[in-house]
């Protein structure tokens, strides 16, 4: 986990309390590997479904790091997934983080957490080789403070080899020089810098006081000042003891900003070296009263799929002679009627279990859909049958006793109307949350690439027809 010992909120997690979960991945294949062994753990242990929801704001998801952007939970884990090649080779290929401002990604990955970040990793910083790609060089950053804390962000105290700034830092550089000490200025912090560092005359290697010189452009900017106290927060909480010299200050009284600047090192020698890595003040934040809504609602637009009663075919005819098409025109009709719009490949399901048909060979083929253009039906484009003028109302969904369609079963016009009525209900949601939601529906627990594949089809197509907009990332019903 990140950090080298739990804080104290973190021990709601340890001690077992109820903890939101989130699990954060590489890459959509390895989310769906992630999802396939957890269906398998809730067939092993039944029990388990209770504690992972399906509630927006607190239940159980696992996402890639493309898909993962607002969502909060109390505990995320964070899954690496990659490790060395059969050669025993670690490459620099990470999937998303290796685009163009992949370590944005990265950064929305590790900050969903609440409490705790548990990253699991089959590699570690020191596997990661060296590289010029700033994106896998965070990422190896933050595994050495997942692994290390604190002592891994010390290390980058390293002097930046700039100069100073101005006039103003090159008197106060020559003031402590003056005094006895050593200084570096423009200290390098995890991407914070400060102005001036006063090395520790004990002990070289550690930086004793960060001296920061603000000039009168930062005394005059309230925008900068709290700026600089967010930074200063930082910065304290990196281990850095801190002294703030105003450029006004300096310049009308400077012999007592000087043995103000004196004593401020003095005290910092002193001070214990081990306690200089302290816990930043807890920044106040307001309360904020939520109030959940469930995409996954299917309210009175559902109603349960239920299968055509097929009439039987006259036990005299063969259905794989010529001229029995003639005899199966009522049996798909009766399905059209029931089913429409129904799959030519679950029509053929229906007659082949309803007539006893053990394998449907090409001659049965031929008849069935020399009965479909026989019949009163129309079969578009995308396979489906169904009577002439139908106008889908209402989505069909499996219950624990009928079987579940796959998505190349559902016709467009029904995952569009299950994606409208999902928006309407939610108001405003992410292209992947809806399609999570959409494929609980008609009940695809796991969604793979094809799966993924035909629904991104429905929204794109709903985009492009202008029913659905996008804003700030979120999807909404256009309202006419």
């Amino acid at each position: 986990h990140a950090g080298d010992q739990p804080k104290q909120q973190d021990q709601i997690w340890l001690r077992g309390i109820e903890a939101s979960l989130g699990v954060v991945t590489f890459s959509v294949a390895q989310a769906d590997a992630i999802d396939a062994a957890v269906e398998r753990a809730l067939e092993e242990h039944p029990d388990l479904r209770e504690k992972l929801t399906d509630d927006r704001l607190s239940g159980f998801f696992v996402k890639s790091l493309e898909s993962v952007q607002g969502d909060e939970r109390d505990v995320m884990i964070f899954s690496i997934g990659y490790g060395p090649d059969e050669n025993r080779k670690m490459g620099t290929n990470f999937g998303a983080l290796n685009r163009d401002k992949g370590w944005r990604r990265l950064n929305v990955a590790i900050t969903r957490a609440r409490l705790r970040v548990e990253v699991v990793t089959s590699v570690r910083a020191g596997s990661i080789p060296d590289t010029e790609n700033q994106n896998v060089r965070h990422l190896r950053a933050y595994l050495d403070y997942a692994e290390r804390g604190m002592t891994a962000l010390s290390l980058e105290l390293e002097p930046s080899g700039l100069g100073s700034e101005s006039p103003f830092e090159d008197a106060v550089i020559d003031a402590i020089r003056g005094f006895g000490y050593e200084v570096q200025p423009q200290v390098g912090s995890a991407g914070y810098r400060v102005d001036i560092g006063v090395r520790h005359p004990s002990l070289p290697s550690v930086y004793a006081l960060g001296v920061e010189c603000d000039g009168a452009m930062y005394h005059s900017s309230p925008a900068a000042r709290d700026r600089d106290r967010l930074r200063e927060d930082v910065l304290v909480g990196l281990g850095w003891r801190l002294h703030r010299i105003w450029g006004t200050a300096w310049y009308r009284d400077r012999p007592r900003e000087e043995s103000r600047l004196r004593q401020a090192i003095e005290d910092a020698i002193v001070a214990p070296v081990g306690g200089r890595l302290t816990t930043p003040i807890p920044i106040e934040r307001p309360i904020v009263t939520t109030m959940p809504s469930d995409p996954y609602d299917q309210g009175e637009w559902t109603t349960v799929y239920t299968s055509a009663r097929v009439p039987d075919l006259p036990r005299w005819i063969d259905p794989s002679a010529s001229g029995s098409h003639y005899d199966m025109v009522p049996a798909v009709e009766a399905v059209a009627r029931q089913e429409g719009p129904v799959h030519y490949d679950l029509l053929v399901k229906r007659l082949r279990e309803a007539w006893g048909i053990g394998r449907v060979g090409s001659r049965i083929h031929a008849n069935i859909s020399r009965a479909v253009k026989a019949a009163g039906v129309v079969l578009d484009s995308y396979d489906f049958v169904d009577l002439p003028g139908n106008v889908v109302t209402i989505v069909r969904v499996p219950n624990e006793w009928s079987e579940v369609r796959t998505v190349t079963q559902v016709s467009m016009a029904e995952l569009r109307l299950a994606f409208l009525s999902l928006l309407r209900h939610s108001g405003s949601i992410r292209d992947d949350e809806l399609i999570v939601a959409v494929a609980r529906v008609f009940a695809w627990n796991r969604v793979g690439s094809e799966i993924r594949w035909r629904l991104e089809e429905v929204v794109d197509d709903l985009l492009t027809s202008g029913a659905v907009q996008r804003d700030d990332g979120l999807l909404r019903v256009t309202r006419l």
